[in-house]
């Protein structure tokens, strides 16, 4: 049986994560391999797909940032108790965050298009507070998707803007937001890596950029899209989120190495939930969570290896029925499958079109 998820963390030995495919918070012990069913997330349908993008560490407490859910859930991991934090009211449309950081007790959730506010959630009592980006920068933002990975630089939160040559910045101190012009054509994403900043553009191909965002280096084509670029161990290096393989960029010039040895499982045909995004560090490894995957994909900076996924027979069952109540809720569309809700929303976008 295959495992789907798009957030999860590494707490000790053991792998929390929201199952992509329907609503369950499951762990996996990387000592064995073995996967539990934790609980469901309450206030959600057992069958609902894509609840959360990205998983935070804050204390004894994993914090779930919602994608398709209304809600932050809280996972008290010594306790074993969620709460639900009820976060779409503040937001004019669902389902659109893209990321989330923890600053000084204040967790910020971070929108995945330009119409969204970012929102500001007090840990300490829950009061959020809902800060707009100014219409001139919505502008240049694409309808669809605007954002998606958010990196932190000296108190300022950047994100390219996609398929532009902009990276928005929102500063924490002043609450004020600037436009840094690269010259690359169609950026996808940025990240800060120290007091560097890497960019990957739409086109395949990775950057390192100056900090008035001009390209001191360009690394040439990497694969057809969907680079991710990743620290450890003081190297910095990039790969697909659909698979293939995995590349050292050297940051002193604008060569790179392709490691033979490392590997990631090709996603031939890749749907939103199945995508290699979300990784942690644990035993100085780098831990791959799988994109509708039997198993982990372990990288120690030059080679990978697999850590198969092992199902408990009570597990088993739990997961063979949950999988089959959110098939059940999918429709054949176009050649994709699609939840019943999409299905009917493409169906009344063509009727007007």
């Amino acid at each position: 049986m295959k495992v789907s998820f798009r957030a999860g963390i590494i707490v000790g030995n053991e792998l929390f994560f929201s199952h992509s495919l329907f609503n369950s918070l499951c762990s996996i012990d990387l000592m064995t391999g073995c996967i539990r069913f934790i609980r469901e997330f309450p206030c959600e349908s057992p069958e609902k797909k894509l609840l959360h993008c990205k998983a935070l560490r804050y204390g004894r407490n994993v914090l779930f940032i919602p994608d398709q859910s209304n809600y932050v859930h809280i996972y008290d991991f010594v306790e074993d108790s969620v709460k639900s934090l009820e976060v779409f009211r503040y937001s004019e449309s669902r389902y659109d965050f893209s990321d989330g950081v923890i600053i000084n007790d204040i967790l910020i959730i971070l929108p995945g298009r330009g119409e969204q506010p970012i929102l500001e959630v007090d840990l300490q009592n829950y009061k959020i507070r809902k800060v707009d980006i100014p219409d001139f920068y919505k502008s240049i933002c694409n309808s669809t998707e605007a954002f998606n990975h958010w990196s932190i630089h000296r108190n300022t939160l950047n994100s390219a803007i996609i398929g532009t040559e902009s990276i928005l910045s929102y500063n924490l101190d002043s609450n004020d937001f600037s436009e840094i012009k690269t010259n690359i054509s169609l950026i996808e994403d940025i990240y800060f890596i120290g007091e560097d900043l890497w960019a990957t553009s739409l086109d395949g191909f990775a950057y390192k950029l100056q900090i008035n965002g001009s390209v001191s280096k360009n690394y040439g084509k990497k694969c057809t899209t969907d680079l991710v670029i990743f620290n450890f161990m003081k190297d910095v290096f990039c790969f697909s989120s659909m698979g293939e393989g995995i590349y050292k960029l050297n940051s002193e010039c604008d060569a790179y190495t392709i490691l033979r040895n490392a590997k990631l499982l090709f996603i031939e045909k890749p749907r939103k939930e199945g995508l290699y995004g979300n990784y942690d560090i644990w035993d100085n490894k780098v831990i791959f969570f799988p994109p509708y995957q039997d198993e982990l994909i372990v990288f120690d900076g030059e080679e990978t290896s697999n850590l198969p996924i092992i199902f408990l027979e009570e597990d088993e069952k739990i997961f063979a029925s949950k999988l089959i109540l959110g098939m059940s809720q999918e429709i054949q569309y176009e050649g994709n499958y699609c939840s019943i809700e999409e299905y009917i929303r493409c169906l009344l976008v063509s009727d007007k079109e």
